[in-house]
């Protein structure tokens, strides 16, 4: 499957990588800031709580705003709106088909933790 790379645009896949560096690095200061965490030490840091509250503002808008410019971008290869809802609709439909079915028919019912910390060795 060739791709045509002429019309790449590289500095939203560097801002992406650059957004996803720093969602591990909120997360992982997580245990050190101020705020309820499910793991915290006992050593907090008022400046990781300064940290944190500033990329909480921009976090998620910053991925919005490159899934909009990606979207727009690949409309332009797609052919027009209808051909790339058509296209998206079929690609994403028979799995989440094939899912529900899975789930109303077998059903799901997560791991019990007790069971599974008696049945260790």
């Amino acid at each position: 499957m060739p791709s045509d790379t002429s019309n790449r645009r590289y500095e939203l896949d560097w801002l992406r990588v650059l957004a996803i560096m720093i969602v591990f690095l909120y997360h992982s200061t997580r245990f050190f800031n101020l705020g309820d965490w499910h793991v915290k030490n006992d050593d907090t840091y008022v400046w990781i709580e300064i940290w944190n509250v500033f990329v909480t503002r921009w976090m998620m808008p910053i991925f919005f705003m490159i899934s909009g410019a990606s979207l727009f971008y690949s409309l332009d290869k797609s052919g027009g709106w209808k051909r790339f809802y058509t296209d998206k609709f079929l690609r994403l439909f028979i799995p989440v088909l094939v899912a529900s079915v899975k789930m109303i028919t077998i059903g799901y019912s997560p791991p019990d933790p007790i069971a599974i910390l008696l049945l260790a060795p």
